[in-house]
This record gives structure tokens, sequence and C-alpha cells, in this order.
């Protein structure tokens, strides 16, 4: 309900085509609601409720980092870059630890 009209509209800024219709989970739901009551849906609780990633796990980034890297500073986007890499193993880890709880995959 958030990353796929998100992403739509951020293709639709830069006159691409919108993602085409497919499968998609937001294990989010699952993290909390009716499936789960771990007490956050954030990321970063998930991880830390599931124990995942405590050598590779989220990394706290600044609102000065992520200015500076819309800026153009090439240490500033390494530290973007470094942060959205862990987000994806973070997020891989939870999804399997989810999954179990995945009823039904929406289009």
């Amino acid at each position: 309900m958030f990353d796929i009209p998100f992403l739509n509209a951020r293709l639709m800024f830069h006159g691409e085509r919108p993602t085409r219709i497919q499968f998609h989970i937001d294990a989010m739901y699952y993290a909390g609601g009716t499936s789960n009551r771990i007490g956050s849906r954030r990321l970063i609780s998930v991880q830390q409720f599931l124990g995942i990633g405590h050598d590779e796990g989220k990394t706290p980034l600044t609102w000065d980092t992520w200015k500076s890297a819309m800026r153009g500073s090439p240490k500033a986007m390494k530290d973007v870059v470094k942060h959205c890499e862990m987000d994806v193993i973070v997020l891989t880890r939870a999804y399997w630890a989810l999954l179990p709880y995945i009823a039904n995959i929406h289009r």
C-alpha cells in the first residue's frame, strides 16, 4: 500500500512507465496487526525483536549525511549506499522469518 504507489509516483515524475503488475509482499503488515505484536513495524524494531543482523544490521544515518549525499559528496554517498545494502540484508532475513505468517500474496 506504500512501496508500489511510491515507486510509481517517482517513475511518473521522471516520465517512465509504471511498474508491471506482479505479486507483492509487504512483510511490514505481518510484523504487526493480527499476525504478530512485535511492538513496532519499523525495520529496526523487527531486526531487534528477531535478533537478526547484529553484525550486519541497519546503520544509522543523519539528515546531514543524506543532504550531503544529495549535494554530491562521495563520502556521504558511500555511507548512504552502505546503509541501503544493510537494509536489504535485514529485509531479506526479516522476510524469511515472517514468511510462515503470510497467508495471501496480493497483486
